[in-house]
């Protein structure tokens, strides 16, 4: 990747300079998957599980040493 050619080139922004609000795409009138995300989405934020993989992915690039 270019930031790791380049660690003197490329900067990590700790804070956003923008807001841009993401979203999954479900078939209309799937309720039934819809209520599946919402109780995922509860269950990882409330065992810890959305924070580790926040970490994980969005904290630290340790992660690239295992992909390149």
């Amino acid at each position: 990747m270019y930031a790791a050619q380049h660690p003197k080139q490329v900067v990590h922004l700790d804070d956003a300079f923008t807001f841009e609000p993401l979203g999954w795409a479900v078939r209309q009138g799937d309720a039934e998957f819809v209520n599946f995300l919402n109780n995922y989405l509860k269950q990882i934020r409330g065992d810890g599980t959305y924070e580790r993989i926040y970490a994980k992915w969005f904290q630290s690039d340790r992660w690239m040493k295992s992909v390149q």
